[in-house]
């Protein structure tokens, strides 16, 4: 990032960051001379950074998991340079506060090494991560979710949550009356999904089972696709049943973590269901005992599949018009 000319500011108020992060538009300020001390705002990574010049020792940042610094070479100005970022997410107001805390004891005379350990102590509960969703989980149970949408309306939502069995600790996601569904979601081009376990796709006896495969990808547009809060919303709108609560609770989801999943989803292409049968490639209990050696010893099984070439199956009835048909 090339330096703008020389701006001393005061303290930017939390609405000014809020307004450059939503400006999407990278700066720079500098808000001392001697030691140049530079504040920058980058929107586009979600980020936040302090630089100033390579004097002394810089601060161990590694139990820090948002934290980074590395020693680098700007552009037009000589020497050295610590850089220490920040990934901000959803919190820009407090991870810049935190370089600002940091650049005020620099100011003060403190080294580097000092004014990141104090301010951090000070500011330690701005730092304090709340429980959040991993990727995967999140568009997992957006994927789960975007099912239970479509049973509720073929099926009625009382049928509809209590067939939503998966966050119960069943074996698979939906059990219906003759047939269970494993429901697999990737923000992936192809359908490729992790499978968790050698049991994940075992059929239970005397019933079928359907791997069903969606495609997200992040609507770009603020009009187009919902977050994944705005669909919990919906479904207690449509389905007011404790259970619904009960499993989003047990999956992870807290109503007070909502601001932490901005993203909007689109499905990406059409939901495809495929027959669990002799021909699809799952690994099961009975295949591992069957080709591989002293298969009793192999204590967990994971594994990714594609099934982006493999002909999808004849919905069955609760996935008629949500599933597309084969041709």
């Amino acid at each position: 990032m090339t330096l703008p000319p020389h701006e001393d500011t005061k303290h930017l108020s939390p609405q000014s960051v809020d307004e450059y992060f939503a400006s999407r538009v990278a700066t720079a300020i500098v808000v001392c001379d001697s030691p140049r001390i530079t504040l920058e705002i980058d929107p586009g990574q979600d980020e936040v950074r302090i630089l100033l010049p390579a004097s002394g020792e810089a601060p161990q940042v590694t139990p820090y998991e948002s934290i980074s610094i590395e020693r680098v070479q700007l552009a037009g100005l000589p020497g050295d340079w610590y850089r220490l970022t920040i990934s901000a997410e959803s919190k820009h107001r407090e991870a810049y506060q935190i370089l600002e805390a940091i650049a005020d004891e620099l100011k003060g005379g403190l080294n580097f090494v000092e004014a990141f350990e104090r301010s951090l102590s000070r500011l330690h509960a701005l730092l304090a991560p709340r429980a959040k969703l991993t990727n995967e989980e999140l568009v997992g149970l957006f994927g789960e979710l975007t099912l239970l949408e479509h049973v509720i309306k073929h099926s009625g939502a009382k049928a509809a949550c209590d067939s939503w069995l998966g966050p119960t600790g069943e074996q698979h996601d939906f059990m219906f009356a003759s047939y269970d569904v494993e429901v697999k979601t990737t923000r992936y081009e192809r359908r490729e999904h992790l499978i968790g376990s050698a049991t994940q796709l075992l059929p239970i006896p005397n019933r079928s089972l359907y791997l069903v495969s969606l495609q997200l990808t992040r609507a770009g547009d603020a009009h187009v696709g919902r977050t994944i809060a705005a669909l919990i919303d919906q479904l207690r709108a449509e389905c007011p049943y404790p259970q619904l609560n009960s499993h989003l609770s047990t999956l992870g989801w807290l109503d007070s973590d909502r601001d932490l999943y901005p993203q909007r989803f689109v499905l990406r292409s059409s939901p495809y269901a495929y027959l669990v049968d002799d021909q699809f490639p799952a690994i099961t209990p009975e295949r591992l005992k069957k080709f591989v050696p002293n298969s009793a010893l192999v204590s967990s099984v994971s594994y990714r599949i594609d099934v982006t070439s493999v002909s999808p199956s004849t919905p069955p009835p609760a996935l008629v018009h949500f599933c597309e048909e084969p041709s």
